[in-house]
């Protein structure tokens, strides 16, 4: 039963830390990690552009054959 207490109280203790990194990243300031998250976001946007430039060159490619 005081395992269960201790693991709550801690899984308590991660979220409320997560909930704060996460208010702090949205609100603007620059908690630990931010710069690597943003640099995350950057490469997946820069991905998404490249496959549908890749499918826009073949739906092109198909129209002009």
């Amino acid at each position: 039963m005081a395992a269960g207490f201790v693991t709550s109280g801690g899984l308590g203790v991660a979220g409320l830390s997560v909930f704060s990194w996460m208010y702090k990243y949205l609100t603007g300031k620059h908690p630990p990690g931010a710069d690597q998250l943003d640099h995350a976001k950057a490469r997946l946007a820069s991905k998404a552009r490249d496959i549908k430039d890749a499918a826009q060159h073949r739906v092109d490619q198909a129209h002009g054959s």
